[in-house]
């Protein structure tokens, strides 16, 4: 412990990393220091107190008009004022200063003649005259310690920030990219997959879901056959009905497709695993791979298994069905192969108008 029971940041700072604390005590003596006051006595004093301890960056008023008048962005990261001057409109110019400057507002230490008076709230560290010298100079590092380390932390912050914002988009081309590789074999144009997409999050919307979680099942839905990759063109693309043996091969593509995407991390990556996995699954339970029903399927499976099939139904059957003719072909098998709440809310996409576009030129 050291005076007043103050235990200085930089001995904290300098248990961790030692470095980091030469580095940033470094800082504090290069950080600019404004000081104000009407009595220059007090002025020459506190400007002698911080200069011998180091400080460079000394600006100097004679009042809180003239301190006013030059702050600016970068010009104080402390305000060491006299608390006698802090009346009427002097008082409230350097307020409008502190708070226009830019950025964060500097510290404010307020140097307290007497009893206490009041002061107001933008004053952090009131401190006593007659000025000990050891006290004020702890406080005044403590204090642009506390504010660097803030600031290295905010930095730190936003860095991560754009970090994060940069792997969203990394991931999103990542889906993207193998959603048309999924889609390439059997849909050159990929368009397929991107409908799924585009339908599956208009449903999630109807259904009141998040808007955020929609949109990240824009970009995953269309993954939900990326394990056609490992199925054999004699299965898949064969014409006849398909053999018990051959249909079990194909019902593989649903395990293929979320092994594949295993090997990824991310939101987005899991959110396109399950659907993958579980697209293939049914409301009553006799779909496949592992025979889930009813919510034990995950729900964003349940939406791309409603979009997927409208959007065969459109894409592979009579031209002449209409939008409206799909959707009843779905309402058909809702508690059986669908979740009722889901194609309840298809058929609030489709009776808005909401589809429309994705269908212009099937």
């Amino acid at each position: 412990m050291t005076m007043h029971g103050m235990t200085p940041l930089a001995d904290v700072t300098h248990a961790h990393d030692g470095s980091r604390r030469s580095e940033v005590r470094a800082w504090t003596r290069t950080a600019p220091i404004a000081i104000a006051s009407s009595h220059t006595d007090l002025v020459a004093q506190v400007a002698d107190v911080l200069g011998s301890e180091g400080y460079l960056e000394l600006r100097i008023s004679n009042s809180l008009t003239e301190l006013a008048a030059l702050l600016a962005p970068g010009h104080a990261e402390l305000v060491v004022v006299d608390l006698r001057d802090l009346v009427g409109h002097d008082a409230d110019l350097l307020e409008q200063a502190l708070f226009r400057a830019g950025g964060d507002a500097p510290c404010v230490v307020g140097l307290n003649p007497g009893p206490h008076r009041g002061w107001p709230d933008w004053v952090c560290d009131p401190v006593p005259l007659p000025l000990d010298a050891a006290s004020f100079t702890l406080r005044v590092e403590n204090l642009l310690l506390t504010r660097q380390l803030e600031s290295m932390l905010m930095a730190g912050r936003r860095l991560e920030s754009g970090r994060r914002a940069e792997a969203s988009r990394a991931e999103h081309q990542l889906l993207r990219c193998l959603a048309r590789a999924g889609e390439f074999r059997n849909d050159v144009s990929g368009a397929h997959a991107e409908r799924v997409g585009d339908l599956s999050a208009m449903i999630a919307r109807a259904l009141d879901l998040d808007p955020g979680w929609a949109e990240s099942l824009r970009h995953a839905a269309p993954l939900h056959d990326l394990g056609t990759l490992g199925i054999p063109d004699r299965v898949l693309f064969k014409a006849e009905p398909l053999t018990p043996d051959e249909f079990g091969l194909m019902r593989l593509h649903t395990s293929i497709g979320e092994s594949i995407l295993a090997g990824a991390e991310g939101p987005l990556v899991d959110l396109a695993r399950s659907i993958a996995l579980n697209h293939h699954e049914r409301w009553d339970g006799r779909g496949y791979p592992r025979g889930l029903s009813g919510t034990e399927i995950p729900l964003e499976a349940r939406i791309a298994a409603v979009a997927d099939t409208f959007d065969a139904i459109l894409h592979t059957r009579d031209p002449d069905v209409s939008l409206a003719d799909a959707a009843g072909m779905i309402a058909e098998e809702s508690e059986g192969a669908f979740d009722p709440a889901v194609v309840t809310a298809l058929d609030r996409v489709i009776a808005e108008g909401l589809a429309e576009t994705l269908y212009l030129y099937v």
